[in-house]
C-alpha cells in the first residue's frame, strides 16, 4: 500500500470510529466551494475583516502579540498584533501582494473616492497607500493626540490642543485641513488659538469651535469669520450637546486648584443662562451626553450612584448606584447594565427588569440588545471561552436563544443564521460553524479556523451576497478564506 493510500485508510478509520460531525453546504465562490485570497505564514494572523476597495481586497495582518506585549492593534477578540501590516489581493485571490509595514485600517474613505488610506501603527497620521505597494505610505494628514480629549473633528479637518511646552497644561488650538484630493500637499496646520487649556476639552461643529482659555473663560470661534466670543467665566471643563444647544461645564470659584470633585452646570445657549445640576468626579468622561440627556456620576459617598439631567425640561432623575446608563430607549425607560448584565430601567416607579445575563453585550440595534455569556477578560482568558447566545427585545423583554453555544468572534448572516467559533484550542483556533436560527442546529463550515478575525457580507465591507472571510492556520492551507454557506 503506497502512502497515499494509507493515509485516506487512516482517515476513513478516524471518520468511522470518532463522532459525526454534520458539515455546511458550500456555494459557489469564485468558482469552488471555497477560495483562498491571501496566503500567510503560520505565525501570522488577519486582524478584524477584509476591506474591499475597487476590485481589490485590503487585509491587516501581523503576528499575535505575547501576554503583555504592546500592540499595534488592540482587539478583545483575539490577541493583539505586532509588526503590523496591510496586505492586498483581486476579489478571487489574484496578484497578492505586500501594501505597507507599520500601517493598519485600510480603507476607502468618501471623501477620497478610490484612494486607499490607513492609519499609522503610531496614529499619529493617515495615509494613503499605494495600491500596487510599490511606494511608501504618503502622509495625507498628520494627526495630533497628545492629550486625552484634546481633538476633534468636523468637515474642514481635525482640531487639536497641542501642549505647549509637550505635556504642559496650556497649549494651541490647532487645525489640520483635509487637503482636498489625495494628489494634493498636505495643508500646513494653522493655529487658531493660543493660551488654551488642554485639559478644557474641545468641541467642533461646522460653524465653531469651542474651548477654554488659560484663564478658564469659555470661548467660541466662529469658522466663518474668525472672531471669539466669550461664553462664561470660571469653566474648568465642558461638554458639548449633539445639537449644540447645550453644553454642561465644571466650575470653580478657584478653579486652579486640585480638586476630585466640581459643581457641575447647565449652559442654556438660547438663553444664556446656567443652572447647577449637582456635583461630579471631575475627569475626561466625568459628564456624557446620551441623546438629549446628561449623564454624570455623583461623587463617592452620595445616595445615588449617577445623575440624569432631562432636557429641555431640566428634569433630574437620580439613578441607584450599581446601574450605568447606556441609553433612553422611550421617553419614560432607559437601557442600563446591572452587575454585568443588562436591563431596563424605569426612574418613574424605581422598576430594573433584567433583558440578558452578564456577557459580552451589543447594543447595535434600536429594539433589541444581544449578549454571548463569556466573561470578557483585558488578560484574554476569555477568549477560548463560549457561552449561550441570546437576544432579548426592549419593548417586551421577550428572549430568543441564537445559539446555544458561541464565543465572542460570532457574526450575523444576512438571513439571520449566524457563524461562530467553537471548541477553541490554546493556539486560539477552532471550529468555525454555521447555526440555523430554527433548530440552532451547529454546522461545520471549516476547521483550524483563527479566532482573531472573521468578516460578512456588509455595505460596509461587500464580499458578496452571502459570503464571509476568515483566517486558517493549518500549515499549508494556512491564510484568509472565503466561502458561501448554502
Amino acid at each position: 500500500m503506497d502512502r497515499c493510500m494509507a493515509r485516506i485508510a487512516v482517515t476513513l478509520l478516524l471518520s468511522a470510529c470518532g463522532p459525526s460531525v454534520e458539515v455546511a453546504g458550500l456555494g459557489d465562490v469564485c468558482g469552488s466551494d471555497r477560495v483562498r485570497v491571501l496566503p500567510l505564514e503560520d505565525g501570522d494572523v488577519m486582524s478584524g475583516s477584509p476591506v474591499r476597495v475597487g476590485e481589490r481586497l485590503y487585509f491587516t495582518v501581523g503576528e499575535p502579540a505575547a501576554p503583555g506585549e504592546p500592540a499595534d492593534v488592540f482587539s478583545l477578540f483575539g490577541p493583539g498584533i505586532v509588526n503590523a501590516r496591510v496586505m492586498s489581493s483581486g476579489l478571487c485571490g489574484e496578484s497578492p501582494r505586500m501594501i505597507a509595514q507599520e500601517v493598519v485600517s485600510a480603507r476607502e474613505n468618501e471623501r477620497w473616492p478610490g484612494a486607499v488610506v490607513a492609519n499609522t501603527v503610531t496614529g499619529d497620521a493617515i495615509v494613503v497607500l499605494d495600491p500596487d505597494g510599490v511606494q511608501p505610505p504618503r502622509v495625507l494628514m498628520p494627526l495630533s493626540r497628545d492629550q486625552l480629549g484634546a481633538f476633534a473633528f468636523n468637515d474642514d479637518g481635525h482640531f487639536s490642543i497641542v501642549a505647549d511646552p509637550p505635556d504642559g497644561p496650556i497649549g494651541r488650538l490647532m487645525l489640520q485641513r483635509y487637503p482636498v484630493a489625495v494628489t494634493d500637499p498636505v495643508p500646513e496646520p494653522i493655529e487658531l488659538l493660543d493660551d488654551v487649556r488642554v485639559d478644557g476639552g474641545v468641541a467642533a461643529n461646522e460653524s465653531e469651535v469651542l474651548v477654554v482659555r488659560s484663564d478658564h473663560e469659555l470661548v467660541r470661534l466662529d469658522l466663518v469669520d474668525g472672531a471669539t466670543q466669550a461664553l462664561q467665566p470660571d469653566v474648568v471643563a465642558m461638554w458639548l450637546s449633539e445639537d449644540a444647544s447645550w453644553i454642561a461645564y465644571t466650575t470653580d470659584t478657584n478653579p486652579d486648584a486640585p480638586a476630585e470633585v466640581l459643581p457641575l452646570r447647565l449652559l442654556n445657549r438660547s438663553t444664556g443662562t446656567s443652572t447647577d445640576v449637582g456635583e461630579v468626579a471631575t475627569g475626561p468622561f466625568a459628564a456624557i451626553w446620551r441623546d438629549s440627556d446628561l449623564v454624570f456620576e455623583l461623587p463617592p459617598g452620595s445616595e445615588y450612584g449617577s445623575r440624569i439631567v432631562r432636557l429641555p425640561s431640566m428634569t433630574t432623575i437620580d439613578v441607584p448606584a450599581g446601574l450605568t446608563i447606556i441609553r433612553p430607549i422611550s421617553s419614560d425607560r432607559y437601557l442600563v447594565n446591572v452587575d454585568g448584565g443588562v436591563a431596563t430601567y424605569d426612574p418613574a416607579t424605581g422598576a430594573v427588569v433584567r433583558l440578558l445575563e452578564p456577557g459580552w453585550s451589543s447594543f447595535a440595534a434600536e429594539d433589541h440588545v444581544e449578549s454571548i455569556a463569556v466573561d470578557v477578560d483585558l488578560d484574554g482568558s476569555h477568549l477560548r471561552d463560549t457561552g449561550v447566545w441570546e437576544r432579548a427585545y426592549l419593548d417586551t423583554g421577550e428572549r430568543e436563544l441564537i445559539a446555544h453555544r458561541a464565543s465572542i468572534i460570532s457574526r450575523h448572516l444576512a438571513d439571520d443564521r449566524a457563524i461562530t467559533v467553537v471548541d477553541i484550542d490554546e493556539s486560539l483556533v477552532g471550529d468555525l460553524v454555521l447555526i440555523d436560527p430554527d433548530s440552532l442546529a451547529e454546522r461545520r463550515i471549516d476547521d483550524h479556523v483563527l479566532m482573531t478575525g472573521i468578516g460578512v457580507d456588509s455595505q460596509t465591507t461587500p464580499l458578496g451576497e452571502g459570503v464571509i472571510a476568515y483566517g486558517v492556520r493549518d500549515g499549508s492551507r494556512s491564510g484568509v478564506w472565503l466561502a458561501r454557506p448554502d
